[in-house]
């Protein structure tokens, strides 16, 4: 049954896993009931791509024949749900948790053919496609694909600083091969591309301290820097008839929360500065989610024909919620298709 909520369209947003088993559940189950307030639906990222980059690890790094695996973690898969707390991010911490690769002496260039994203998306397109021309989803929803940032991606599968700028290189200019592709069969006007920052977020959390141990020892500043670098390259190729977004999300792997953040600003900074490197105005939503599990749109911007932006007051302690933001946070939601 279609929901009967009151809030606009564009109004929730859902940042890409869902727990479901098909593509066809994810599709019926929120289109039918969320549908009328989403300006985009992703399929879920189930399968394979449960565990978010793991993804990679298992299709794109483990078989490439100029990488070499260094350390897989116990039983060959890292779990989705952990049977213990992370605390530190130490060695002993994370002892069986890791699966780390490395580049191969003598490698120069690296190129990755084929990340998968694409072919998934395809397939789940033309599911989209039938649910929204059969009224399961509402017409004015686009279909959302979402792609993992390069510090997520790279620094968490490979251990050695030495290797990032080779391998991240490879991974942006894959991300827009992957693109390419996509929009050879989606439109680019039924299309949102969100890219998934959490990983960064962790270790920025952490100010001087890395949140891993093979991680460098480096200033908030010096890690903002690296963290933020692919925002130059990862948009590019996102035409702008796409709703291109920024999830930046504290993310609760295991259920973890490893730090308790008192307030939304680290994310704020992160979403204002985000916007810096896409040159002329573009149609953008940013995303971020506290340690409670909430979530607000805190930056949209653009030329959006249909759009309204509205601020959210939050001036009356007395009536605030887990996870609501504080004062010193002016967020503005999209309430648009």
């Amino acid at each position: 049954m279609r929901s009967e909520s009151p809030k606009a369209a564009g109004e929730m947003l859902l940042v890409g896993s869902m727990p479901f088993d098909t593509v066809e559940d994810v599709f019926r189950e929120c289109g039918s009931i969320l549908g009328d307030c989403l300006a985009s639906l992703p399929d879920g990222e189930v399968g394979d791509r449960r565990n978010w980059t793991e993804y990679l690890a298992l299709r794109t790094f483990a078989p490439h024949e100029a990488l070499e695996e260094v350390q897989r973690p116990n039983g060959g898969r890292i779990p989705v749900f952990l049977d213990r707390s992370i605390t530190s991010g130490g060695a002993l911490d994370l002892e069986g948790l890791t699966w780390h690769f490395r580049v191969k002496p003598g490698v120069a260039e690296l190129a990755f053919d084929d990340l998968h994203y694409a072919a998934e998306a395809i397939n789940s397109y033309e599911i989209f496609r039938s649910l929204r021309a059969g009224g399961v989803i509402p017409s004015h929803v686009r279909f959302q694909v979402g792609f993992p940032a390069s510090s997520s991606t790279i620094e968490e599968y490979f251990s050695d600083p030495g290797d990032w700028e080779i391998v991240k290189r490879a991974y942006e200019s894959a991300v827009r091969c992957e693109i390419e592709r996509l929009l050879e069969v989606v439109p680019a006007s039924d299309l949102a591309i969100q890219f998934d920052f959490s990983n960064e977020v962790v270790d920025l959390a952490m100010g001087d301290v890395p949140a891993k141990y093979w991680l460098p020892q480096q200033s908030w500043e010096e890690k903002f820097a690296r963290h933020t670098e692919s925002l130059t390259q990862l948009w590019r190729g996102v035409p702008d008839e796409t709703v291109l977004g920024y999830h930046w999300c504290y993310g609760t792997w295991g259920g973890w929360p490893r730090i308790v953040m008192p307030d939304l600003g680290l994310l704020r900074t992160a979403l204002e500065r985000s916007r810096r490197p896409l040159g002329a105005p573009r149609r953008l939503r940013a995303h971020a989610r506290d340690s409670q599990g909430g979530g607000r749109v805190l930056c949209t911007s653009g030329r959006t024909r249909h759009s309204r932006h509205e601020s959210v007051s939050r001036s009356d302690p007395s009536r605030r919620r887990p996870g609501d933001l504080p004062d010193s946070v002016s967020p503005r939601r999209l309430l648009s298709r």
